[in-house]
């Protein structure tokens, strides 16, 4: 399996991600970006969730929740203290 990623960073300070996902047998490749992926923030970063898979018969879906990491653009400043 793997999965590669890209993300921009927009002026407003928005991310915009997408994702492509290489299954385990190697003839699965899907690719999302947009809508298709949904964009939660949390304390670890942004947690990015992709449907894999979909039964429209059971209902059940299978997802890929995914914390990338991302380079600190605004470093901590650091203050001295008297």
């Amino acid at each position: 399996m793997q999965i590669t990623y890209s993300y921009v960073i927009l002026p407003d300070l928005v991310t915009t991600y997408s994702m492509r996902y290489q299954g385990p047998n190697q003839n699965q490749a899907l690719t999302f970006s947009g809508n298709d992926i949904r964009q939660y923030a949390s304390k670890l970063g942004d947690l990015l969730i992709v449907t894999l898979e979909f039964n429209k018969l059971t209902g059940e879906e299978t997802k890929l929740m995914l914390f990338p990491p991302i380079p600190d653009f605004f470093p901590c400043q650091r203050s001295s203290v008297p």
